[in-house]
């Protein structure tokens, strides 16, 4: 059925709040709603124009600044206000049915002023950890759809649901194998030019925007331990920092492709036996999706430390092992050397991974929605 619906989805800041909230506008979108995106942050142009391939439109606000110190605080009410006021503007112009805020702060005007317009606001957590734009917003919130058993889960105000991480269509594995067949090394190859075995395990590395030069740099020195015929690597450096990752694999013998990024992580799950990566909330959801083998480090400045509870949810199964950055040398050395002597008995616990994923995240966030408004009409 059709749903005659105008819904503002608030999902700016980070791929971790962009990609999830694009997932939902997506859905909605091709069940017949109107969906437009409140965006914010250095990233928000960019994101307009992946929405835009989409056909959703995008409307840019201007982020909060940080209320540091005295004078910082007195401007971020300031900037605050002006926000609130700006964001009803657009909403009476609009005429939404109701907003979904996807976390971050930056989201925190938006959902104010849909509040004094009585505008029914959903929330979405995309961490074990409720954030604390969350956990304020939720005093007035329909409901919180949680990504994860949230561990602060007394703190919210309104209900929650566990629902799972809403993700794009092109990660799940039906779209890879109807994409590139069910060979994914095959696939690799002909997509990068490489070169790689059918046999030898393949390890995904990647660390993300925010704090990569601990994989660009740290964990190729680790690696560079290792015999040529004992893996294969594919590393993704982040933008900006190839140059920097190819210098410190200078010293590595095995088979490896360096990229800055790929629009293929669907691919690349699908033929990784191991994954070595930050902990954020899409990467937790992505891992379970497939049930994969990860080394998970968290970023150890994330807010609340949400990457380190993130990572002790997935390594509850035993298919993942969780490693603190400033112990990173040590520790990921001797587990790899465990995991490639034994690497049969971690691949053995991967299905019990898989159990921690929620692969419908995405209908179960509209169908939340779509519950109240169809009580309310």
């Amino acid at each position: 059925m059709p749903v005659n619906k105008k819904i503002i989805i608030c999902c700016g800041g980070t791929g971790g709040h962009f990609y999830p909230g694009l997932s939902v506008a997506e859905t909605f979108n091709q069940r017949g709603a109107c969906v437009k995106l409140f965006l914010t942050g250095k990233r928000s142009k960019n994101q307009a124009e992946i929405a835009i391939n989409s056909n959703i439109e995008s409307f840019i606000l201007s982020p909060l600044p940080l209320p540091l110190g005295i004078a910082g605080k007195l401007k971020f009410l300031f900037v605050l206000l002006f926000h609130i006021f700006e964001n009803i503007r657009i909403l009476k112009k609009e005429k939404p049915d109701c907003m979904l805020c996807m976390g971050s702060f930056n989201t925190v005007p938006s959902a104010l002023a849909a509040r004094l317009l009585k505008i029914p606001v959903f929330l979405h957590d995309g961490n074990s950890f409720i954030g604390k734009a969350n956990i304020l917003l939720s005093n007035f919130a329909v409901k919180l759809g949680a990504a994860f058993p949230p561990v602060n889960a007394a703190k919210l105000k309104c209900p929650f649901k566990l629902l799972g991480m809403p993700l794009r269509n092109t990660i799940y594995p039906k779209f890879v194998k109807q994409k590139f067949g069910s060979a994914p090394i095959n696939a690799i190859n002909s997509l990068f030019n490489t070169d790689f075995s059918q046999t030898l395990p393949l390890f995904l590395i990647f660390g993300g925007s925010q704090g990569a030069k601990t994989f660009n740099t740290a964990i190729p020195k680790i690696l560079s331990h290792f015999n040529e015929n004992q893996f294969q690597i594919i590393h993704l450096t982040g933008k900006g920092n190839y140059d920097e990752a190819t210098l410190a694999y200078k010293n590595i013998t095995c088979k490896y492709k360096i990229l800055e990024s790929s629009s293929e992580m669907g691919l690349l799950y699908s033929a990784a036996d191991l994954v070595i990566s930050r902990s954020g909330g899409s990467t937790v959801a992505e891992l379970a999706l497939y049930g994969k083998n990860a080394v998970l480090i968290p970023f150890p400045f994330a807010s609340e430390d949400h990457q380190t509870v993130n990572a002790q949810y997935y390594t509850s199964k035993g298919a993942a092992v969780l490693i603190n950055e400033k112990n990173c040398n040590d520790e990921l050395q001797n587990y790899l050397t465990k995991w490639l002597n034994n690497k049969n008995i971690y691949l053995d616990k991967c299905d019990d991974a898989k159990t921690l994923s929620f692969p419908n995240a995405t209908d179960d966030v509209i169908e939340m929605i779509l519950t109240h408004l169809n009580s309310i009409s």
